[in-house]
């Protein structure tokens, strides 16, 4: 077996993740409440049941497409930081600096501020029955940040195994439901006529590929991942797999309890489904599953974060501190200093819009990273891993994901516009920090 280049061997960090837990942290940083809503708004836009499942698998295969690029790079550059290290070795040290500072400036730390205030009011909702006062909101955010951030510090082992047990934990609450639901379904559930609407079709199909983000956070470890010639890819690949697997069950579920009926809002599939399963208790069951899925999203999320900034330090472009590791393998500088972005956005309050135009940019910079495959340096290295049938999944990759950014950007210029005006702004400090536009990296 071809061995890796010696100089992407050596890392500051110790290889302690196992595969196993790699692939749960793909599984964790994807499934969300988007699976909890997206199936009532995909009944409200397709023609019936096979178009619906079809569509959250042609989802799955997008996402698959781009584990299965990436892995080779995973493979060739088994270092933290994930796309921000791609983009610096093939494309240069511009672009790779604008990919982390949108994931430094709110990418990770306004997600975290996000997903804890969702935790906070479901937590409330299936403890007390009613939502939070904002203050109390406020508070709990704080405390769940904090709480993650201290479990971050502690090292690498305990924060792996925190996170690893919440993905287990909400994707047996998902299949749970769905095979419930499936069970005690009526026998003229889901029998109701499918009446699509047209217009309704574009926006489930960017519901569904939004619910899939997230199957290549594995990359953002890789530094830290024992044997990465396997099990970067085994966690790209088997983690994708499985998270398409869930989906398609759990919308089963719902085609056979529920149908298209339940209203294309809030979590209105996973809010019909437990109806018929739980009655007059479904909303504090939903509330209390919701919980669970966004808290196993913000625990990978509090994990994986803090490795672009340990990345961008090392190579000189962000502040020297955030590369230090503790004794426990924790980048402890960059945890704290997440937490920290974090808190100052659960001040700020509303982050929603904003999220709305990272959520572009995180596609443009994905889909620019998964371009890097296809380099000739890339392509013609020796590694143990290839990707099946290239080049075709990258090039499908980078056409839906251009086709995603355009209809996101024409279906809301406003934020696309934000979103230029932060990379403006990433643009100008990089020249302050390194004096030049295309300053050679420093390791």
């Amino acid at each position: 077996m071809p061995l890796l280049p010696e100089s992407h061997r050596n890392s500051s960090q110790k290889r302690t993740i196992s595969g196993v837990h790699a692939t749960l942290l793909v599984v964790g940083a994807v499934v969300g409440t988007g699976i909890l809503a997206t199936p009532a708004v995909v009944g409200a836009g397709v023609p019936g049941p096979g178009w619906a499942l079809g569509i959250w698998a042609l989802g799955g295969l997008y996402a698959l497409m781009g584990a299965l690029s990436q892995a080779r790079l995973a493979v060739m550059f088994p270092n933290a930081g994930g796309d921000y290290v791609y983009l610096r070795e093939i494309v240069g040290p511009l672009p790779a600096f604008l990919s982390g500072w949108i994931s430094l400036s709110v990418g990770f730390a306004g997600a975290i501020a996000v997903q804890a205030r969702s935790v906070s009011q479901y937590a409330s909702v299936a403890l007390l029955g009613q939502a939070p006062s904002p203050t109390i909101e406020a508070a709990l955010s704080v405390g769940i940040i904090l709480v993650f951030s201290a479990l971050n510090l502690c090292g690498v082992s305990l924060g792996t195994r925190v996170q690893s047990s919440l993905t287990v934990l909400k994707t047996v609450g998902l299949l749970a439901l769905a095979a419930a639901a499936i069970a005690f379904a009526p026998d003229t559930a889901g029998a109701a006529p499918w009446s699509p609407t047209s217009s309704l079709l574009p926006a489930a199909l960017m519901a569904v590929v939004f619910t899939y983000s997230g199957w290549n956070d594995s990359i953002y470890v890789a530094g830290e991942v024992v044997r990465p010639e396997r099990n970067l890819p085994l966690s790209l690949i088997a983690g994708t797999a499985a998270v398409t697997a869930v989906y398609i069950v759990f919308n089963l579920g719902y085609i056979v309890a529920v149908g298209p009926g339940a209203p294309a809002e809030g979590l209105a599939a996973a809010s019909s489904m437990a109806a018929v399963v739980f009655g007059e208790a479904s909303s504090r069951v939903v509330a209390s599953l919701a919980a669970i899925l966004i808290l196993g999203c913000l625990s990978a999320v509090s994990f994986t974060g803090p490795r672009i900034a340990f990345a961008m330090a090392r190579d000189g472009v962000a502040a020297g501190s955030l590369a230090r590791v503790s004794s426990n393998g924790s980048p402890a500088n960059a945890v704290l200093f997440q937490g920290a972005m974090a808190l100052i956005f659960v001040a700020l309050g509303s982050l929603e819009r904003i999220m709305a135009w990272v959520g572009l940019a995180i596609v443009v910079f994905s889909a620019l990273a998964t371009a890097c495959v296809l380099a000739k340096r890339v392509r013609l290295a020796d590694l143990p891993y290839r990707v099946p049938l290239f080049p075709i999944p990258p090039l499908l990759y980078l056409a839906a994901s251009v086709g995603l950014a355009a209809y996101v950007a024409a279906a809301n210029p406003l934020d696309a516009l934000i979103g230029v005006g932060l990379l403006a702004a990433g643009a100008a400090a990089f020249r302050l920090r390194t004096g030049a536009w295309n300053r050679p990296r420093s390791r």
